[in-house]
């Protein structure tokens, strides 16, 4: 990788300094291997900073006064006069009082005058390059000398050969020239010579076919190497999904010209199986769920699920998903869902949407796409309703979501902001023909990390749906209520077009797992109407669940117990869900 040389030659600085003058009591042999108990510095210029001094010197409360923290202490003042714009800075006066067995040393610095730039020399570069060298450096005759600005400089001089195709460029002070309060200064810059990335390779163990990661970071084997391309081809990488984590790229030279790029990578989370059985108090009712995800099948980052969900008396959800890495062969994942959604007699939807994602940086994704969806009905007002729509999704997950999700066993958060408009087309019972638009819009976030041997879990998620013209059918209402939204209540207990849910979670490292307290809390409007018979209207509802819980490991996974109550719950009123987890 590129190296930046920015040699400020202090050394030749501290030489410009005369040395300490010392009373003439006070030498180095009077006070070797003392101790000072503290030190005074007597500085002229308020712009010096105490604490940069003692950390360039050493010279502090505590500090055993040898050889070598002796001759650093006049070139320690030049590197933080230097530092603060006085390249003259020197030590006139150094001095000791003596307090009993306690030892003061008293360090008189010139600052003399704050230094300007005179002149600027680059050597090394020529014509256009050296004007843009300039430029990059940031540097004018008459402005004042500032350590830090030069650095910066130096910097963008480096990284702009690096980008141009010199991984190894050098930037340095070659000569530095202080006289009359102004500074002289040339740098030398050493292009280095282009490389060659002959191969890619992933550090760390995974499943991922070569075919695959060499599609994912095309364009870069047998090409000059350009720290943009290779930083780019890393977020492509992680956007496969099949990585938990993709270090910074590496670059290491084998031959002169030629050279082998690295990434440290991670492996992802595996394929798992979620089993639910929930017990419902009232109704005495059995709910189940079961979930199949499958990862990165067969090594080709490609992604399917397949899941289930039972909510007794007819009622099922059902969900197929697949996730292609390349769309014709760019890197855009694309996604196809089919959904439907069982409601005993009184409706059937069935949904389809084609996503099309793209990465947009490291762990964020911008989601495209479009859809259709049926609804019908033998009861109401509509018996058939068509749907088409288009919806955009925004993504972030950090590194530790997409190594443990929300487990708390790592730092992890993750974000997701969707947006969707439908156009419907109502078939009425009584044979009118209604057209309308729905609009919805969605927020899910959720944070976890650990908190000594404690989690802690955090999760913030809303939704908003409107139509322009009618009422909004049962169909087409957030489902609330249940082990994955509102716990404590029924599955899909409520029916809202609005609401916004808080979930809170603090729980207890045990081994493997952790046991944890939960409280949610929903606001929502609940509209009865909507979802039975009554001519009721609506009104805003808060409703809190709480209870406990544990993720507790086993011999085939990991098994999961919530006991959750709500509002106006007895103690027999209890909904009980269990999980079991499999990872393979």
């Amino acid at each position: 990788m590129a190296r930046l040389l920015a040699i400020w030659t202090l050394v030749a600085l501290a030489l410009l300094a005369p040395s300490a003058h010392a009373d003439p009591g006070a030498g180095f042999s009077s006070v070797a291997g003392r101790t000072l108990s503290s030190v005074r510095w007597d500085v002229d210029a308020a712009a010096f900073s105490l604490a940069r001094l003692e950390a360039e010197t050493g010279w502090r409360a505590g500090a055993v006064i040898d050889a070598a923290r002796w001759s650093a202490l006049s070139e320690g003042v030049a590197r933080a006069g230097a530092a603060a714009g006085f390249l003259g800075a020197r030590v006139s006066r150094l001095s000791f009082n003596e307090d009993g067995a306690k030892l003061v040393a008293v360090v008189t610095v010139d600052a003399g005058e704050p230094c300007r730039i005179g002149r600027v020399d680059l050597y090394g570069l020529r014509g256009a390059d050296s004007l843009e060298a300039l430029r990059a450096l940031g540097w004018g005759a008459g402005e004042t000398w500032s350590e830090e600005k030069l650095a910066a400089g130096l910097t963008r001089v480096v990284n702009g050969l690096v980008v141009s195709g010199h991984p190894f460029a050098q930037a340095r002070v070659r000569r530095l020239d202080v006289s009359e309060g102004k500074a002289n200064v040339e740098i030398a810059v050493l292009r280095g010579d282009s490389a060659i990335v002959d191969s890619v390779h992933l550090d760390g163990p995974h499943r991922t076919r070569p075919a695959v990661v060499a599609h994912a970071i095309g364009g870069l084997q047998g090409e000059p190497y350009d720290p943009r391309r290779a930083d780019e081809a890393r977020t492509r990488l992680q956007h496969l999904g099949t990585f938990a984590s993709v270090g910074a790229p590496r670059f290491e030279m084998t031959a002169p010209g030629r050279g082998l790029l690295r990434y440290d990578v991670a492996e992802g989370r595996g394929s798992s199986f979620d089993g639910v059985v929930g017990y419902q108090g009232e109704g005495h009712a059995l709910a189940g769920t079961a979930r199949l995800q499958l990862e990165n099948i067969a090594g080709t980052a490609r992604r399917a699920e397949l899941s289930w969900q039972g909510r007794g008396s007819g009622n099922a959800d059902f969900l197929l998903a697949y996730r292609e890495p390349f769309f014709f062969g760019l890197p855009i994942a694309t996604g196809l869902t089919f959904t439907q959604e069982l409601a005993d007699s009184a409706y059937t939807r069935t949904d389809y949407d084609l996503g099309f994602e793209l990465t947009a940086g490291e762990g964020l994704g911008v989601e495209l796409g479009l859809g259709g969806g049926r609804v019908v009905s033998d009861f109401g007002d509509i018996r058939r309703s068509n749907r088409q729509r288009t919806y955009a999704a925004l993504r972030k997950e950090t590194e530790g979501w997409r190594a443990q999700g929300a487990s708390g066993r790592r730092r992890a958060a993750r974000f997701e902001l969707t947006t969707s408009q439908e156009f419907v087309r109502d078939h009425a019972a009584s044979g009118a023909l209604v057209h309308d638009r729905i609009y919805a819009l969605g927020l899910a976030t959720q944070l976890a990390r650990p908190w000594g041997n404690r989690v802690a879990r955090v999760g913030l998620s809303g939704g908003l749906r409107v139509a322009e013209k009618q009422e909004l059918g049962a169909y087409d209402l957030y489902p609330l209520g249940g082990a994955e939204s509102l716990r404590g209540y029924r599955e899909q207990q409520f029916r809202t077009p609005r609401y916004a849910l808080l979930q809170l979670e603090h729980g207890w490292r045990v081994a493997d797992g952790d046991v944890f307290l939960f409280l949610d809390q929903a606001v929502f409007r609940h509209d009865q109407a909507a979802v039975s018979d009554s001519t009721g209207g609506s009104e805003t509802l808060y409703r809190a669940g709480y209870g406990f819980g544990a993720w507790l490991p086993t011999s085939v996974g990991r098994a999961g117990l919530v006991l959750g109550w709500g509002q106006g719950d007895g103690p027999l009123d209890a909904k009980l869900h269990l999980t079991l987890r499999s990872q393979f």
